[in-house]
C-alpha cells in the first residue's frame, strides 16, 4: 500500500489536467453530434492545438505510470503498455465497462482496449488516444494532427478511470471524489451529499478493497 499522501498527489495531479482541458472550452465548443454511423462524437473531435498536445503527454504519461502503481499493488512489474495491459486487463476484466461523464456526453473510454496477440508481436488496441501519444512523443511526421479535443479527452477520460481503480484500492471507497471533485469530469460511483452512488465500481461490486485484496492474494498463494 502506497503512502497516502502519494496518492493524494496523484489525484491533485489529474484534477489540474482537468482543470486545463476544461478552460479549453474557452475557445473550442466541446458539444457532440450523432455520426453518420449513429454514434455520438465530438463536433471538434479533429481540432488540433499546443494545449491539447501538452495534455495528451502529460495525460498518457501519468495513465502509464499509476497502472504501474496498481500492477504493483499486485505484485506485478510490468515494463510497456503491452505488459500493463495484459496485467490490467486479467486482474480487473470489467475495468472497460467503467462509465465517465461529462457535461457533453456520457461513455466508457476503456471499452475497447485489448491486446491482440495474434500476431508475432503483440499489439494494445482499443485505446486510440495512446497511438497518438507515442507519435507526438517521438515527433513523428505530421504527428501535431493528432494533438486533436478527442486525443486530449480521450486520455483523461482514460486515466479518469485508472485513477478511481487506484483510488479505490487506497481508501476502500470514493469519497474522495465528494470531497474534492474534479472539474470537467463526473462518475455515477461517486456519493453525494443527497445520493449514495448508482451502481458500484466495476470488478468490486459491494466488496471493500480490504476483501479484494484478500481475494486476491488467496489466488496467489493458491495457485
Amino acid at each position: 500500500m502506497m503512502d497516502h499522501n502519494e496518492f493524494v498527489q496523484h489525484w491533485n495531479y489529474f484534477c489540474s489536467l482537468a482543470e486545463m482541458l476544461e478552460k479549453t472550452k474557452e475557445f473550442v465548443y466541446h458539444g457532440t453530434k450523432e455520426s453518420e454511423e449513429g454514434t455520438i462524437c465530438l463536433i471538434h473531435s479533429d481540432v488540433y492545438s499546443d494545449v491539447f498536445k501538452q495534455i495528451i503527454l502529460l495525460a498518457a504519461s501519468e495513465f502509464e505510470v499509476v497502472s504501474k502503481m496498481i500492477c504493483r499493488i499486485m505484485g506485478e512489474s510490468p515494463g510497456n503498455i503491452i505488459e500493463i495491459s495484459k496485467i490490467m486487463l486479467k486482474q480487473y476484466p470489467k475495468i472497460i465497462e467503467t462509465e465517465v461523464i461529462t457535461l457533453f456526453w456520457q461513455g466508457r473510454p476503456l471499452s475497447e482496449w485489448s491486446v491482440d496477440d495474434s500476431e508475432v508481436k503483440d499489439k494494445v488496441k482499443g485505446i486510440e488516444w495512446w497511438k497518438a501519444y507515442n507519435a507526438i512523443k517521438h515527433n513523428e511526421s505530421d504527428s501535431y494532427k493528432k494533438a486533436t479535443l478527442k486525443n486530449a479527452v480521450m486520455s483523461l477520460s482514460a486515466l479518469y478511470v485508472i485513477d478511481l481503480y487506484l483510488m479505490f484500492l487506497q481508501c476502500g471507497n470514493l469519497y474522495i471524489l465528494h470531497d474534492y471533485p474534479p472539474v470537467y469530469f463526473k462518475c455515477k460511483y461517486a456519493p453525494s451529499d443527497v445520493f449514495a452512488a448508482v451502481g458500484e465500481l466495476p470488478d468490486f461490486g459491494n466488496k471493500s478493497a480490504v476483501e479484494k485484496y484478500q481475494e486476491m492474494f488467496d489466488s496467489v498463494f493458491n495457485q
